[in-house]
């Protein structure tokens, strides 16, 4: 563009009209004109009452690069709000030779105006900046450098190594040398600074400035610069044992407080694990708190233990914290099993089954038999923490769980016990789980003994255990011909009555075998009733009569043996006693025993 053409545009700049002057500014942006005519007329604008003009026409400066205009840019830093930001931007725009020739400025402006240039140290960094945050801290311009410390300090990061180490051995001298003179104010906010900027290397000297020597806002202030830096970082050995013994200090705002928030931020080995587990069995709540949230920096067994105990205690602020803590720990997985197997009640139950469910694929198949054994244990009873088991088990792990009810229910229909056998298998069908032809006979058994004998059709079309007997007798390769005959001794007859009048009523396939059913019925249990419905069912659904059962002969009672009788020991004689000589009657006595009476005469 011609230079007449120039100076019509930087006559524009003079209009009465603003749109007209920030439009002729944003042109002589795109044009860059080199002429000292154009710059002045640039840095006349700086003083427009308009403030787009005046950012208008700090954009045409830093793009056209005039770094002779420094000294005119730096009189905006004093402006708040966006003139005075974009000034920063520009003289940052202009060059690191700017910051060499605005240094002296600094005492000079006001504190709106030091901050800004402090940033503009930041950004331009280099030997000058490292000087002027230097100056500013001797000088104690605490509310300055507290103002920018933090975008100061992230700014200062990105400087070159040998900067870096230029601005953190300075502060150090200052923090050593000029922290008397600098007062409270300057040393918390040089340590602020040496943290943001030296990271790890500046563990060391914040820690010293922890110690009861120091007033109780520095000590504050220092540990609350290295819980800033604790994530990124990895503690020196020395500073973790250093900040457990102040937990133990009486000023909570100042030490205890900061030092809690430096261990929770920092990563936390093994080797501390002792110390935290200590404070859990102490009296102070807070110490309690703390050990809990540290605790889930350590990766070990027994700290998801001790966190493992506040789960499943009373109190529901720490088993909230000891739950989240435990989601941290990566190998809680088997701590949290065992745990689960022995909850007192469904709430804790659920809430560690939430804390399992993220890391449910690190279990092994012991756990995963462990988890479902107790699941089977619950569902007999009926207890409401099987709940929370099933939630777990049932979409991931459902040939476990199957098994495991299997087990249980083999045990329970010898005893007939129908509601024990429901129990177990009921849940695990719930929203259509496809279980094994075993499983579905078995809650099939335990549905028919359970539910109605009634044989009307309506009744028996609803009955959930004949419906499961229909879809088993098509399987290709379950046997249920065989399995109910085995099962003779589990069900009565009048329910396999039940299962033969059902079947008999169908068709094709399912009609065979309702009358293989009854014609069984009517052999093995002869002498009862089931007996004689089975043979009228037969005649009624034109199946040939049944045979009637051979009358089982009488098993004859084996002859019992004669055992030869033990011959009585031989009694021994008594002795034959002498009989004494009859002694001799008088001829009297003879007479009178002669006279007998007559006899009589026969005839």
């Amino acid at each position: 563009m011609s230079r007449s053409a120039v100076a019509q545009v930087v006559a524009c700049l003079r209009s009465d009209d603003a749109g007209l002057r920030r439009s002729a500014a944003r042109v002589l942006a795109e044009l860059r004109p080199k002429d000292v005519a154009s710059r002045k007329a640039l840095v006349a604008a700086f003083q427009d009452p308009d403030s787009p003009v005046q950012i208008a026409a700090l954009g045409a400066i830093a793009a056209i690069g005039a770094a002779d205009s420094a000294d005119a840019v730096a009189d905006l830093l004093e402006v708040p709000g966006v003139v005075g930001d974009r000034a920063v931007e520009v003289l940052a725009a202009l060059g690191p030779s700017t910051l060499a020739k605005l240094k002296g400025r600094y005492d000079k402006l006001d504190p709106v105006g030091q901050a800004r240039l402090l940033e503009l140290a930041a950004k331009v960094r280099g030997a000058s900046g490292v000087a002027l945050v230097v100056q500013a801290l001797q000088a104690g311009h605490v509310e300055v450098i507290a103002r920018i410390a933090r975008p100061l300090g992230d700014a200062l990061q990105h400087a070159p190594p040998r900067e870096r180490r230029t601005l953190v051995a300075k502060i150090g001298e200052f923090l050593t040398d000029g922290a008397a003179r600098a007062g409270v104010g300057g040393v918390s906010a040089a340590l602020d600074l040496l943290a943001r900027v030296s990271r790890g290397e500046s563990q060391q000297t914040l820690l010293s400035f922890t110690g009861a020597n120091h007033p109780p806002r520095v000590r504050r202030r220092a540990l609350e610069a290295l819980a800033d830096i604790a994530p990124e970082i990895t503690l020196a050995p020395e500073v973790v044992p250093a900040l457990l013994r102040m937990l133990k200090n009486r000023d909570y705002a100042n030490v205890v407080a900061p030092a809690m928030s430096v261990l929770e931020r920092a990563r936390i080995d093994a080797r501390h694990a002792g110390k935290l587990r200590a404070m859990l069995r102490g009296d102070d709540p807070a110490l309690r708190r703390f050990g809990i949230r540290a605790l889930g920096q350590v990766d070990t067994p027994k700290a998801a233990e001790a966190l493992l105990a506040f789960v499943a205690g009373d109190n529901p602020d720490l088993r909230k914290r000891a739950a989240d803590s435990l989601a941290r720990i990566p190998s809680a997985a088997g701590p949290i099993v065992s745990s689960l197997i022995d909850a007192p009640d469904s709430k804790v139950a659920w809430l560690l089954v939430r804390l399992l469910a993220p890391r449910v694929h690190e279990l092994n198949p012991k756990q995963v038999g462990q988890l479902a054994a107790r699941t089977a244990a619950l569902l007999a009873p009926g207890d409401p923490r099987a709940e929370a088991f099933l939630s777990l088990l049932r979409e991931r792990f459902l040939p476990a769980l199957e098994d495991a009810c299997l087990a249980r229910t083999k045990k329970l229909r010898r005893q007939r016990n129908a509601g024990g056998m429901l129990n177990l298998l009921r849940p695990i069908m719930r929203e259509g789980a496809e279980l094994s032809p075993d499983a579905r006979y078995q809650a099939a058994l335990a549905e028919i003994m359970h539910g109605p004998r009634d044989v009307v059709r309506e009744v028996r079309l609803r009955h959930p255990g004949l419906k499961l007997l229909e879809g088993l007798l098509h399987e290709p390769e379950f046997e249920l011909r065989t399995r109910l005959k085995r099962d003779k001794a589990i069900l009565e007859p009048d329910e396999f009555y039940l299962i033969g009048s059902h079947f008999a009523e169908r068709a094709y396939l399912d009609k065979a075998f309702g009358g293989e059913v009854l014609r069984w019925i009517v052999l093995t249990f002869p002498e009862g009733t089931a007996a004689e419905s089975a043979a009228h069912k037969l005649t009624m659904e034109g199946f040939p009569p049944p045979p009637r059962p051979r009358p089982r002969p009488k098993k004859k009672a084996p002859a019992k043996k004669q055992v030869p009788a033990k011959k009585a020991p031989a009694k021994k004689k008594a002795p034959v006693k002498k009989k004494a000589p009859a002694k001799k009657r008088p001829a009297a006595a003879k007479k009178k025993a002669g006279k007998s009476k007559p006899a009589r005469r026969r005839l």
